[in-house]
This record gives C-alpha cells, sequence and structure tokens, in this order.
C-alpha cells in the first residue's frame, strides 16, 4: 500500500487550472490512499479514488463553506468511523486492504503557532493531547487493525526553528512513542531543504525492519511562476512484514 499526503493550500481559489495541476501530481505519484488537508469538499483526486472519511465544517476556514481542514480518499474499500472531538480537523477510516489486512487511518491537522483556537506551543500541545486520546479511542475499537495517523502535524521532528516548537516536538514524540507509532518523514524535504511538517506515522508492526520503507517526495507544480501549493506533499510504500511476505509466497 501507497500512503500519501499533502496540504492543498485552499485559502487560495481553487481554479479548474490549478484543480487540473494537482490531479495530474497525484496521478503521478499513484498513491493507494491519500490524506489531503486544507482541502475542498468539492475537490477530487481523480477517478480512481473514492471519498472514505473527511472532516465537519470548521468554523476558522474563511471564504468558502466548502473548504474542509481533512479529507482520505482511497482506492481500497473503507468504512468511515465518528470522530467525537476536533470533528473540524480529523477524519478516520478503517480501510480493507486487498491483502485482508485492516487499516485504521486518522487524517489530521494540528495547530500552528499563530493558530486563532490553539494559539502557541501550549494551544498546539493541548490540542495534540486531545487528539492522542481520539486515537486511542478508535484504535481500541478495532484492536486488531493497523494504525496510520497522517496530515499536516506542523511540527518539524526534530525541532528546528520557525517549524513548530520544542515543546510541540517533545509532545509529539512523546505521543507516537507511546502509542508504538513511527515517524517515517522526519527531517527536511531535500527538494526544498526545508524542515517538514506534514507527516505518515505509522505502527511499528507495519514497518518491514529489513527493508525501511522510502519516502518519496515530488516537485510542486507551478502556474505561472508561482507554486499551486505552500506545502510539499509526502509519499511512503509500505511494504509488510517479512514473516507475512513469506507466508503469501507459500
Amino acid at each position: 500500500m501507497k500512503l500519501a499526503t499533502w496540504n492543498l493550500e485552499s485559502s487560495r481559489s481553487l481554479s479548474p487550472e490549478r484543480a487540473a495541476a494537482f490531479r495530474e501530481a497525484i496521478k503521478e505519484v499513484d498513491a493507494d490512499v491519500w490524506v489531503l488537508t486544507e482541502t475542498c469538499a468539492r475537490f477530487s483526486p481523480g477517478d480512481q479514488y473514492h471519498l472514505v472519511a473527511q472532516s465537519g465544517p470548521a468554523t476558522d476556514l474563511k471564504a468558502s463553506s466548502d473548504r474542509r481542514w481533512v479529507s482520505i480518499w482511497s482506492r481500497f474499500d473503507g468504512s468511515p468511523l465518528e470522530i467525537q472531538i476536533q470533528t473540524d480537523r480529523m477524519a478516520c477510516v478503517l480501510l480493507q486492504e486487498p491483502n485482508g489486512r485492516d487499516t485504521l487511518i486518522v487524517g489530521t491537522l494540528l495547530p500552528w503557532l499563530s493558530d486563532s483556537l490553539w494559539p502557541g506551543a501550549k494551544g498546539f500541545c493541548d490540542a495534540l493531547g486531545e487528539q492522542v486520546d481520539e486515537w486511542t479511542r478508535l484504535n481500541a475499537m478495532h484492536p486488531g487493525s493497523d494504525l496510520v495517523v497522517a496530515g499536516d502535524l506542523n511540527q518539524s521532528l526534530p525541532y528546528q526553528q520557525y517549524y513548530g516548537s520544542i515543546a510541540g516536538a517533545s509532545a509529539l514524540s512523546d505521543a507516537l512513542r507511546t502509542r508504538g507509532l513511527l515517524c517515517q518523514t522526519e527531517g527536511s524535504d531535500p527538494s526544498t531543504s526545508k524542515p517538514r511538517i506534514d507527516h505518515l506515522c505509522i505502527r511499528r508492526s507495519m514497518v518491514d525492519t529489513t527493508a525501511k520503507p522510502a519516502v518519496e517526495s515530488w516537485p510542486v507544480p507551478c502556474i505561472q511562476g508561482r507554486p499551486i501549493s505552500d506545502h510539499a506533499g509526502v509519499s511512503i510504500h509500505l511494504n509488510p512484514p517479512t514473516n507475512e511476505r513469506q507466508e503469501t509466497v507459500q
């Protein structure tokens, strides 16, 4: 399964030209599951995907009622799960992969330092604490499933100046570790040299320790010299653990 996340910068008008540029880039990446952040309810990444979960309307998303913080699109079948807190910032789906595995995917957007609803490092840590409780509740409902947390986490790991906070990096690292999650997207994007704040975090049991998933990014397309998004997307291709691959071959 190939997973990807991308912030589409929905504060800008989603013109037909810009939407087409997003779809063309998404087609080239060829991921099975997309966690889109700062998106629009009307935007589809392509005919091969169907919407499996979406966050609710958000009071802090201005200009258009169509804007959403999170949507999850997949080639696989899935059942959306109800979010009980921060419904404007999270979406969740239980995916049924073709290999029979169930994967719980939580798409999220965590606060940035100037966030009006969750300001500063304290706001980030408070929002994260609530979200972690929700991840735990959702996972407890489906204890046999794999777990993925993905989206715009607005925090560099490890901390780099101007990209989150020291306290935020510490809180996020602790939260992932205690939930058995590995952030696959730490560090900087090699194409831009900027710290990543959009992340893909997966349960340790999903990682083949003999072949760590390769992290991929792609050039952000431009229209008249301007990038279509102020975020670079990121993807990983997950291989099942070695013992599972051997069982499949046998």
